[in-house]
């Protein structure tokens, strides 16, 4: 077998984050400039002395387009009527999106150093228009005072270079040895092609996004100031422009799996499967500050930073890896004497250094250490170590014709030809990272993803000793020394699980040969069990450890009719 697909993508998209500005009280204006700490938010603000500043001068839009192709050709191969082999091989062609507006500016990025104020001349990142031309930002109206901007063409039209090598081969290998066994194993290459928003992000170049930071020594910034320099008349002018940039050298993301599996017939219906799966992910999106300043109690953020003529410089990197594990077991039924089930039971482990290019839960934005990726290996933000499920229907014995019958049409229409059915889940919690607080700046770099230190007690508490208000050994956690980060690890406790039952009850009613009625009552959460978000993470505020939230919803009952003809 052969076959392919040809697909045209077209991704409009308007908007800017902080087009109406946003200024943050985060108490680093008034902290104690020895220790880094101590600050006070409300008395900032009363003060109007302002800790951070962002804004966007203007609303970025793009016209983004991009053509995509895949191929592939598989066989079968039936060595015997026990032995089969598949095998195949796909290859897929997805280029980086293309503006055509034709005004997509990125960031070139010749060297990634981690000192303050670099005067290497070939190492300061330039900003570089897509396409070639002269005068690059004569048509776009911002100017950018101490950045060089070049319309060379050296980066092409898209500003990343397009991956050729996308082959994805797949195999496959079935063995039944006898009728009540089945042995099947195999294994494949997956790519997971880009997303448009991080392009998008370039968008925002033009439109003067700047950040600015206190100076933790000496406040500096108050409400006449702190977006002054913005904007000159009808033009935008960003001195120190919080930028976006894709790595031009970029690779698919791509996923090599592989699994197998042993299933046995054991009773005339039902069947008991036992696998494991496993997989490799390389070159996984994240996102990475590299022009983070260095930690240090001298002089601003924006003078410690490796190119200070930039703000944040936000690139999407795609260096990160991951690798899954499972082992499972799953035991299933089909359709027979009213009954069927199925039953599975998982035991895995997920460990990664970015879990998404946008994070959930309490997986931070940016690494804590821009500089050290490695330091943010640990389990994956969607990790569940361990989880079970069991999904049953059972149709009651009750009625005409059935184990107990009713005669009478009256009562078999009130009792008979009821089904039963429920859902249960119950799984061990998801990783959470522990960070000093929000916003919290110990190492005066500008990130407020900093972690603490470990004391060296245990960070979980006893089940018995678990509350809503203390979840977790608030001991285990120290303030690092000032101008530094953390030693806590990403992900390193685990919050609580997740039981939840689902039940229902739905009875057919026949009209006639062809038509019917079905009722449903159904349940969800049936036994309106709390299942508890996770704790307060910021072990350096107020309710740290405490639980103020579910994640599931309360029992949530619902009654419907369907009538079918």
């Amino acid at each position: 077998r052969f076959g392919g697909e040809i697909r045209k993508d077209h991704f409009d998209q308007t908007g800017n984050q902080f087009s109406r500005s946003q200024i943050s009280f985060l108490g680093t204006a008034s902290q104690n400039p020895l220790t880094n700490s101590g600050g006070d938010p409300f008395s900032e603000f009363l003060l109007g002395t302002i800790g951070r500043a962002e804004a966007a001068a203007a609303i970025a839009n793009s016209q983004l387009v991009a053509t995509s192709f895949a191929v592939y050709i598989d066989d079968i191969f039936k060595v015997s009527s026990k032995l089969t082999f598949s095998y195949g091989l796909r290859y897929e062609f997805t280029p980086p999106w293309l503006d055509t507006s034709g005004k997509l500016v990125g960031v070139y990025i010749p060297a990634l150093d981690t000192t303050s104020n670099v005067t290497d001349a070939s190492h300061i990142p330039e900003m570089i228009r897509q396409g070639t031309g002269t005068n690059p930002l004569g048509d776009i109206n911002v100017v950018f005072p101490n950045i060089n901007t070049i319309w060379n063409g050296a980066l092409g039209d898209r500003l990343v270079r397009s991956d050729k090598t996308n082959f994805a081969p797949r195999f496959g290998m079935t063995w039944s040895p006898d009728t009540k066994w089945v042995v099947r194993t195999g294994g494949g290459v997956f790519y997971s092609q880009d997303a448009g928003n991080p392009v998008f992000d370039m968008s925002r170049n033009v439109t003067g996004r700047v950040r600015y930071d206190a100076n933790t020594q000496f406040p500096n910034l108050t409400w006449s100031n702190a977006l002054a320099q913005l904007t000159n008349g009808a033009t935008i002018t960003a001195p120190t422009p919080a930028v976006f940039a894709n790595k031009y050298e970029r690779r698919t993301p791509r996923t090599v799996q592989y699994m197998a599996n042993v299933q046995r017939q054991v009773f005339h219906s039902a069947v008991l499967e036992v696998g494991y799966l496993g997989s490799l992910s390389r070159h996984l999106q994240s996102l990475r500050s590299v022009n983070e300043a260095v930690p240090g109690s001298v002089g601003t953020i924006q003078s410690r930073r490796p190119y200070p003529t930039f703000g944040r410089i936000q690139l999407v990197d795609n260096g990160g890896r991951g690798n899954y594990n499972a082992l499972s077991v799953k035991l299933s039924q089909r359709y027979a004497s009213g009954l069927t089930y199925l039953v599975s039971y998982t035991f895995s482990r997920s460990i990664d250094d970015t879990s998404a290019i946008r994070t959930s839960d309490s997986d931070t934005l940016f690494p804590q250490n821009n500089w050290c990726v490695m330091c943010e290996r640990g389990l994956s933000a969607f990790h569940a170590a361990q989880r079970a499920t069991g999904s049953i229907q059972y149709a009651l014995p009750v009625g005409k014709g059935k184990a107990l019958n009713v005669s009478s049409r009256l009562l078999d229409g009130v009792i008979g030809g009821w089904q039963i059915g429920t859902i249960v889940t119950l799984s061990t919690g998801f990783p959470i990272n522990i960070l000093d607080g929000n916003q919290v700046d110990r190492s005066n770099t500008g990130t407020g993803y900093d972690r603490p230190n470990a004391t060296g007690q245990s960070p979980v508490l006893p089940a018995s000793q678990r509350t809503t208000n203390r979840w977790f050994n608030t001991g285990a956690y120290v303030e690092e020394p000032a101008f530094t980060f953390g030693n806590v690890g990403r992900n390193t406790l685990i919050g609580p699980g997740v039981f939840n039952v689902d039940v229902s009850a739905l009875k057919d009613f026949r009209v006639t040969e062809n038509q019917r009625l079905q009722l449903r009552v159904e349940a969800f959460n049936g036994l309106n069990h709390p299942n508890w978000g996770n704790p307060n993470i910021q072990v350096l505020s107020s309710g740290d450890g405490t639980i103020s939230s579910t994640r599931t919803s309360m029992r949530t009952m619902q009654v419907a009719a369907k009538y079918t003809f």
